[in-house]
């Protein structure tokens, strides 16, 4: 009888041990999981972590380049003014030796005939200076080469009212003058990208349409001349594309807004009679730039400014 009283205090036992070591293996089992799942929670926080750690390193890299870049500009900007100054002494000063010997009637200065003749072999050595690499790629064909409409800012725009046309693309705003832009077959203009949260970017454009029956001219040097020298931009320094349909070929290119590419536009605004050349492989096509396209320059430098001052 004692024997079986001890047996059954030993099932009770065992029984009991195997009881808990059931609920600690239980116990464990969910512990894993609670520690599996907040793991897992950790590791992608870690990721989302990093990831914006890098963006904040590129973005604070990008705001150091730009006031480094902003630095070398406005370094640029001032120097380009003065040698713009010297240059237009220097003109004044030939132009006038000139008009006085030719009134008088009397053989000119030597200094006078070398800087003439130097100033243009200048202009001639541009023009037949080999043409840069193409950069522009083939025609690509499409239904239509002719740009959409675009529609006047709303009235609370800084431009309302303005004589400046606008088009949006997912949060990206395009500005131009409502008479010369992408819409112009033959046109040089400027025009206004703004993002969304950043600041205004201006970019010079030049447009050429033609008909399909005439070779391609495939440019790649868009040039500048004015009566204070010439500016040469090729293709490579912006972004070009050119399109084909039926009965058009369209070629463009453009330049954000660079001291070269501001060189050009204030030859063109400063001169009485600038042109517009477009050096393309064997042929070159050459224009004066219109009076529509100079007031709308002018004007896309006021909206530039606008909006700027706008976001400050």
């Amino acid at each position: 009888m004692r024997h079986l009283g001890t047996a059954f205090v030993a099932a009770t036992v065992i029984m009991l041990l195997s009881g808990c070591a059931g609920q600690q293996v239980r116990n464990l089992e969910e512990q894993n999981e609670l520690l599996a799942r907040e793991n897992a929670e950790l590791a992608e926080r870690l990721q989302s972590t990093t990831t914006e750690q890098m963006r904040l390193a590129r973005e604070v890299d990008r705001l150091l380049q730009q006031r480094v870049d902003r630095g070398r500009f406005l370094d640029l900007e001032q120097e380009h003014q003065q040698l713009r100054r010297e240059n237009t002494r220097l003109r004044e000063l030939l132009e006038e030796t000139l008009a006085t010997a030719l009134d008088e009637g009397r053989p000119l200065p030597d200094q006078a005939m070398v800087a003439a003749e130097e100033l243009q072999l200048f202009r001639s050595q541009l023009r037949d200076s080999p043409l840069p690499r193409d950069t522009g790629g083939a025609f690509i064909a499409v239904a239509d080469v002719s740009a959409a409409d675009l529609a006047p800012p709303g009235p609370r725009s800084p431009l309302a009212n303005s004589g400046i046309v606008v088009e949006e693309v997912n949060g990206l705003r395009r500005y131009y003058d409502a008479v010369v832009n992408r819409s112009t077959p033959r046109a040089l203009y400027l025009m206004i990208e703004m993002q969304r949260g950043l600041p205004a970017e201006l970019f010079m454009v030049v447009n050429e349409r033609y008909p399909r029956s005439e070779p391609p001219l495939a440019f790649r040097r868009v040039t500048i001349n004015g009566d204070s020298g010439s500016i040469a931009l090729p293709i490579s320094a912006g972004s070009s594309r050119r399109l084909q349909d039926s009965r058009h070929r369209f070629e463009s290119v453009r330049f954000g807004y660079s001291s070269a590419v501001e060189a050009a536009v204030r030859v063109a605004i400063e001169s009485e009679h600038p042109t517009l050349e477009l050096g393309g492989i064997g042929a070159v096509a050459q224009r004066p730039i219109s009076d529509a396209e100079l007031t709308a320059l002018t004007n896309m430098l006021y909206a530039f400014d606008t909006l700027s001052a706008a976001r400050r």
